[in-house]
């Protein structure tokens, strides 16, 4: 799912004339419902994707960042207009 809607983490916004943007991070729950979980985020600085967790900071692959599964949901998706 998500790697149809990022296509790479960059789209082209067709409404506005053709203006791209990038994703440049997401917030994630990790858990079955709403009342508990935890949260992450996934970062991209320069081009390398980093995962935040708590105090820990790890780089990460796109393909990683890319993959949809029951365990994470994206909460929050940050893009940046290029």
């Amino acid at each position: 799912m998500l790697n149809s809607l990022f296509k790479n983490a960059h789209f082209q916004e067709q409404t506005r004339g053709g203006v791209d943007y990038e994703l440049r991070g997401m917030v994630l729950h990790h858990g079955i419902s709403a009342e508990g979980g935890h949260y992450t985020a996934e970062v991209k600085r320069g081009t390398k994707w980093y995962r935040i967790d708590d105090n820990r900071v790890s780089e990460m692959k796109l393909s990683e960042v890319l993959h949809a599964d029951s365990r994470r949901t994206p909460y929050l998706l940050l893009w940046a207009r290029l």
